[in-house]
């Protein structure tokens, strides 16, 4: 994915002074950024919010969670092809959930009416996307522009900001980020046709309480911390030949393979050893692409020709089917989740994670539950919860240790 580093590094990014809100930041130069409206009101998305809040606030793992702490969202954009022109539509509302003055967690709820169980996209207890405001307009000043006054969403866990430069900015990464226009705003519509409830079924609130969780404990959470550009490598000592970053791809293989290697977090020279390896065999950022950009077609490929772990490992690419992504999980092995949020002609954006769980939540007169995985998502912030459908493109990475028999072991839904 294109997923390349500014001149300003992450570290740096994090010692800039923080304070001001995302609220601020923005009204002082928010213009109309459409003339769409969205389908899903602010005062809907925000009683779905604080439905499902209250009902996960009741679980395991989101006992700081309570309908009162839903704050007020911002409007993410998608951008859509209209005739020669890009237009902007409402995707999603995004809200951030505060525990007095603590941030606890965020909730995505759609801007478009088709979605189901209470029209979630993904949610989880790292910050709003939106409070990394400041970090973001930071980087963006470091390399000669400013933000503008769109926030944009096209699926997945990737949101970002436009800037006045080529690019819009990750809010998460504060990398570079390309949201090429879709042709529809149906195209990132979650689950698309499978499900459309009548009118009665989406007043109905979704029993959140009910849903069924499964997911491989041990698998590391990390990112990436050794930028740098450097004359020579020494892997996991020191900064590495290329100046960006080293990829989502690579890290978020990094961490499927860590998780087989018995690597822990705090193993930090092996951590960035076996990210700048993967880096190398997958041929990231060559080939004229973008730093950090890696082709899904070398992702197998890269993972098989790693060579200094303890394990020889097998991996295939596979169509998304939800049976692929459980039966995984419930073998005890974390997949990759490759998203693409627009058309994908091999440079274009979107972002690959590593799926370490699942949630399946029903829905009253539907007859297929909802799958939500739960991923690490390559900045080692708290896992994401990601409903299926949330993008425009996607493949799955599997990967096994190779016992000699060859193949994968796993039968796989294509």
């Amino acid at each position: 994915m294109a997923d390349n580093r500014p001149s300003q590094t992450r570290r740096g990014v994090l010692s800039t002074i923080a304070g001001v809100s995302a609220g601020l930041l923005l009204t002082s130069n928010r213009t109309s950024a459409s003339n769409s409206t969205p389908e899903v009101s602010r005062e809907e998305a925000w009683e779905n919010a604080e439905h499902v809040v209250g009902a996960l606030g009741t679980q395991s793992g989101f006992s700081e969670w309570d309908s009162n702490n839903v704050r007020a969202p911002e409007l993410f954009y998608a951008k859509v092809r209209s005739s020669s022109s890009i237009r902007y539509q409402p995707r999603a509302w995004v809200f951030p959930i505060a525990n007095r003055s603590t941030d606890v967690g965020y909730i995505t709820i759609s801007a478009i009416q088709t979605d189901i169980a209470n029209g979630v996209l993904t949610y989880g207890k790292s910050e709003a996307p939106q409070r990394q405001l400041q970090r973001t307009s930071d980087v963006a000043s470091a390399n000669g522009h400013s933000i503008t006054d769109r926030f944009l969403y096209h699926g997945g866990v990737e949101y970002g900001v436009e800037t006045t430069g080529p690019s819009a900015l990750s809010l998460r990464g504060q990398t570079p980020r390309q949201f090429p226009a879709v042709d529809s705003i149906g195209s990132l519509t979650p689950v698309g046709d499978r499900f459309t409830p009548s009118e009665d079924e989406q007043e109905d609130p979704v029993d959140w309480t009910g849903s069924t969780d499964e997911a491989v404990g041990g698998v590391p959470n990390w990112t990436e911390h050794d930028d740098g550009n450097a004359s020579s490598t020494d892997f996991g000592t020191g900064p590495d030949t290329w100046q960006d970053w080293d990829g989502c791809i690579p890290i978020a293989a990094s961490m499927v393979l860590g998780y087989h290697e018995g690597l822990e977090p705090s193993d930090d020279e092996e951590r960035e050893a076996l990210i700048d390896r993967l880096h190398e065999t997958m041929g990231t950022g060559e080939g004229g692409n973008q730093p950090g950009y890696t082709s899904w077609d070398d992702i197998p490929s890269g993972i098989e020709n790693y060579s200094q772990g303890d394990n020889s490992y097998n991996a295939m690419n596979r169509h998304f089917q939800p049976g692929n992504v459980t039966s995984r999980i419930s073998n005890g092995e974390p997949v990759i989740l490759n998203m693409a949020n627009g058309p994908y002609t091999g440079k274009d954006g979107g972002h690959s994670v590593c799926v370490v769980g699942y949630r399946m939540v029903s829905q009253e007169n539907v007859t297929t539950p909802v799958l939500y995985m739960k991923v690490h998502n390559t900045y080692a912030d708290s896992p994401d919860r990601v409903m299926e459908g949330a993008w425009d493109n996607v493949r799955l990475t599997f990967v096994q240790e190779d016992n000699g028999g060859g193949g994968c072991g796993i039968p796989i839904i294509c």
